[in-house]
């Protein structure tokens, strides 16, 4: 985490704090901590946040927007293309592949709900909410019974979910396009390929 030096303080408390977050849990969060990996005093801070919790708030609606408006702008750009999934999924890789932080953040520490067992549950974490909504709507233009969407949608979302878990993890050195990668799995997953015909 680097100190702040100009620009927008707010927007840096927030991805500090998700880094943070990321790295060692949100127990040990503290607005005086953010503060200070920020280089600027935890008065600062608190002009911007009440408590730890608004920050927490703040951290989880700043990734959660981004990641929303990633994939709406994929869906709107592509809209009705029969390969609309691969580009769905390829922005979906590449936005953790260019911030791996916001994958644990999610994932790992803020406990985003996905639930898979209810495909009407309109409650899901907003990106997979997206991802799913698409997801059906590409399995019953290619025919797929509504008994087989289940398996179809967990299908499409393990590949790229795992990529996108893949590419986050630091240790992970892959000199490919990541989301080149995961269009090409996607279109050549023989499960898929079956629930699609």
């Amino acid at each position: 985490m680097s100190s702040y030096h100009h620009g927008n303080l707010r927007e840096a408390l927030i991805e500090t704090g998700i880094q943070y977050v990321s790295e060692n849990g949100e127990a040990t969060l503290s607005l005086r901590k953010i503060s200070a990996a920020c280089g600027v005093s935890h008065a600062a801070a608190y002009s911007h946040f009440a408590d730890k919790e608004a920050l927490l708030g703040a951290m989880r609606d700043h990734v959660t927007a981004q990641f929303t408006e990633t994939l709406e702008q994929t869906a709107e750009r592509h809209k009705a293309q029969p390969d609309m999934m691969n580009h769905l999924g390829r922005s979906y890789v590449e936005f953790f592949a260019q911030n791996p932080h916001y994958f644990v953040f999610l994932f790992y520490r803020m406990g985003a709900t996905v639930d898979l067992d209810h495909l009407d549950f309109k409650e899901n974490y907003p990106p997979f909410e997206i991802f799913k909504t698409i997801a059906l709507t590409v399995l019953s233009g290619h025919g797929s019974p509504p008994g087989d969407h289940p398996q179809g949608l967990l299908a499409m979302w393990s590949v790229v979910h795992g990529l996108a878990g893949i590419a986050a993890i630091s240790g992970v050195r892959y000199s490919g396009d990541w989301g080149e990668l995961t269009a090409r799995v996607l279109s050549e997953n023989t499960l898929i390929k079956e629930i699609h015909c």
